[in-house]
């Protein structure tokens, strides 16, 4: 699955998916950090995510807990616990234990 985040302020990238009914969808607190370093400055960038692993993909993150109605914590390599949003189940029936997250900006 492939996603445009686009920046809504200083630090915060949101995004579109018309596939789902989602309109400026925010990313919230660490999300953030990995969004920022693939925009590489711009106001934009292009990821895709999965729940199996992506050749090269560049985060990894694991599902620490997860509740249909708070949402989903996750995670990363760097040991920064990513929150995410129910608009996951959007995409996936059930949390997934990982997630691969790949700039395709390279």
């Amino acid at each position: 699955m492939t996603i445009t985040p686009y920046r809504i302020g200083d630090m915060q990238f949101a995004f579109d998916d018309p596939a789902t009914g989602l309109v400026r969808e925010p990313f919230i607190g660490n999300a953030n950090y990995h969004l920022d370093k693939f925009a590489g400055g711009k106001d934009s960038c292009r990821i895709a995510f999965s729940s199996t692993p992506i050749p090269d993909y560049d985060v990894k993150m694991e599902l620490l807990d997860t509740h249909i109605i708070m949402g989903s914590n996750y995670k990363d390599e760097e040991d920064r616990t990513i929150w995410l949003c129910p608009a996951l189940f959007k995409y996936f029936k059930d949390a997934p234990e990982y997630l691969y997250v790949k700039d395709m900006n390279k």
